[in-house]
């Protein structure tokens, strides 16, 4: 349910930032905690880097196309000011 709450609002306000969030629609039976996105203007390569020297740790992965995604995998031990902590640094 913890999972599910911050999901709620984490979609939409990575929406807002212009990010193209993978599945965001799914319902709340379908839905998890991990959350991809991709944003084609932006290096996500660099942004993954650049996240991991502030101690914020995502997943980068590649489809076969070669477009990139960055997974964020909150979990219920994750505070809403570090998801918002997370949104600043994006």
């Amino acid at each position: 349910a913890e999972l599910l709450r911050q999901r709620a609002w984490l979609v939409p306000a990575l929406q807002a930032k212009g990010y193209t969030v993978l599945q965001a629609d799914a319902p709340a039976e379908n839905a998890g905690g991990i959350v991809t996105i991709c944003r084609p203007e932006t290096n996500l390569a660099a942004l993954h880097e650049r996240l991991f020297r502030s101690n914020i740790v995502t997943s980068l992965r590649a489809d076969r196309s070669g477009g990139q995604y960055l997974r964020l995998s909150p979990h219920f031990y994750n505070t809403d000011d570090e998801l918002r902590r997370l949104l600043e640094w994006l």
